[in-house]
């Protein structure tokens, strides 16, 4: 990694954690908000969470860039994966902190609603490498279009 993008998974002066927090939050608003409207039974509807990923993920594609000499491929992967893995580590944590105060907001999944703990991790889990698979296969896809 180039010194705009240090090499520590969770830095704040990197560009993968500040948009990794970004999409984290914007995801998590959009599932609260399904989960508030009583329309959290919408599979497709949910998926859309994911687009928020995916302008957060080319956003920041974009400004590290702009900052970094070379090809933006190689390095491109990493931040793109990192962002992916901050935004599913606040997925989790947030379903976890609605769980334990505000128990009927906590995220469902797939028609699971989160009774107890372990319908919690379980959705919990399924957020978390949800995100990591789909904001992966972003990463890849925007890269094709950025790389030189």
């Amino acid at each position: 990694m180039s010194t705009i993008e240090k090499k520590d998974l969770i830095n704040t002066a990197n560009i993968s954690t500040q948009y990794g927090l970004i999409a984290g939050f914007l995801m998590a608003l959009a599932l609260l908000l399904f989960q508030v409207n009583g329309n959290d039974f919408s599979p497709f509807m949910k998926l859309g969470k994911y687009i928020l990923l995916a302008l957060t993920i080319v956003v920041a594609l974009n400004v590290y860039k702009e900052k970094i000499n070379g090809n933006i491929f190689i390095k491109g992967i990493g931040v793109g994966t990192k962002l992916s893995l901050i935004a599913g580590i606040i997925l989790v944590l947030i379903n976890y902190l609605l769980y334990f105060t505000f128990p009927s907001l906590a995220f469902s999944k797939y028609s699971i609603e989160p009774h107890n703990l372990i319908q919690t991790t379980m959705i919990s889990g399924v957020l978390f490498f949800e995100t990591l698979v789909f904001g992966s296969l972003i990463t890849f896809a925007a890269l094709q279009y950025l790389k030189d």
